[in-house]
């Protein structure tokens, strides 16, 4: 209907905003990780972890480190997943490659990309969908088992945020749908022992009720953060470890927002031409700089070289200086496939969701549309709106103008 409205006031000589271009260079927001204790975003500091802080405080740090010296194999594999949407699998299954080009990971380590187009945060929240069906189907296909999943990785998002009220209102619906997620990861993965999260990347676009624009995208960092706070805090309906234990122990991962071409404190930038004609899904160079991100936390933070290099960097403020231990194990239990099963094929519909499926997804994850075998999310047209498509085309060129 919206773009019926814009049609007709195209040609009633009616100016028209555009509601997504690569003009959107900045929204004039802090990235959550640079704001800073003494920053303010509508009444909240900043700081992935609250207080201007980046690192969880040291009793969860310290925990999380223990926990991952404690991963071993079982039945000869670690297994990783993604859980997520559309943009999640779009760029979890180039990090999948990526792990598969490489010589020097965990050679147990099998990373499975689970996430699925068309499948937003409220669908996972349901632990008796069919979404979590399709993760141990693909379990299945990389050779493993949901009993061998240690570790995931979750990118989520609301589908159409501002139909949930403004900040921080929508950030609070998502917040309770990701603490469901988390029980639902120790539900379907009884051995999972870590849940790294990541919220959105920069949209190029600020039309309130779109897929997933600005600032809603920002603020669902806040979600992630608030849903660690009540787990650092001892909440019960998050318990990690021990016999109490309802979730995995929960992380950030990569933090990957960044005001469009206004670098980070980290110099890192998200372009217009990171992204498709939707102005939401990450394009090609989207998703390698994505993709880049996960890799270079997961080679590097210390709660995950342990298992996913084999090397243990070690943590000042848990061992009293550090002392790493640079046991590769390299002579443990290895099955002679589990490194191969780190490439492409570790996920069998991976290439499904990386090649059009972001051009063809504009978005199921908002309008509920199908996703196909692999996840891929490409929804059809209905035939009403074809002749629209056809007829609004021109209009939208020449909105979405790129510099």
């Amino acid at each position: 209907m919206t773009y019926r409205i814009l049609l007709l006031l195209a040609l009633c000589g009616v100016p028209v905003r555009a509601l997504a271009d690569c003009s959107l260079t900045e929204i004039g927001v802090t990235p959550l990780s640079d704001l800073g204790g003494d920053g303010d975003y509508q009444g909240f500091d900043g700081g992935l972890y609250g207080g201007g802080a980046n690192e969880a405080p040291d009793a969860h740090r310290c925990a999380a480190l223990e926990a991952a010296r404690a991963i071993a194999p079982i039945d000869g594999a670690i297994v990783m997943i993604s859980v997520g949407m559309s943009n999640t699998t779009q760029e979890f299954s180039v990090f999948v490659t990526d792990v598969g080009a490489r010589g020097d990971l965990r050679a147990e380590l099998v990373v499975v990309d689970g996430a699925q187009g068309a499948r937003p945060a409220n669908v996972w929240a349901n632990p008796d969908d069919a979404v979590w069906v399709e993760v141990d189907r693909r379990l299945g296909v990389a050779g493993v088992s949901p009993d061998q999943v240690q570790i995931a990785w979750i990118k989520q998002a609301e589908p159409g945020p501002a139909n949930l009220g403004d900040f921080p209102d929508h950030a609070e619906v998502l917040q309770g749908d990701l603490e469901a997620i988390a029980r639902n990861l120790m539900t379907h993965y009884p051995n999972i022992r870590f849940a790294y999260w990541s919220s959105r990347t920069r949209a190029y676009t600020n039309e309130r009720f779109g897929l997933n624009p600005e600032p809603f995208a920002f603020e669902s960092a806040f979600s992630v953060r608030w849903m660690l706070e009540r787990q650092m805090a001892g909440d019960a309906d998050l318990a990690f470890g021990g016999d109490a234990a309802v979730a995995p122990l929960l992380l950030w991962g990569p933090y990957l927002w960044a005001d469009g071409t206004t670098p980070r404190d980290d110099g890192f930038t998200w372009e217009c031409s990171d992204t498709v004609d939707d102005f939401t899904h990450p394009s090609p160079t989207g998703r390698q700089k994505v993709a880049d991100l996960l890799m270079d936390f997961f080679t590097t933070h210390p709660t995950t070289t342990p298992w996913f290099l084999g090397v243990d960097v070690g943590d000042v403020a848990c061992d009293g200086g550090g002392d790493a231990d640079t046991d590769t194990d390299s002579d443990s239990d290895t099955d002679a496939d589990s490194d191969a099963d780190t490439d492409a094929d570790a996920d069998a519909d991976a290439d499904a969701d990386t090649d059009a499926d972001a051009d063809t997804d504009a978005d199921a994850d908002a309008d509920g549309g199908t996703a196909s075998d692999g996840g891929c999310g490409c929804r059809t047209i209905p035939k009403n709106d074809v002749a629209w498509a056809i007829l609004l085309a021109p209009l939208f060129a020449l909105s979405r103008r790129r510099r």
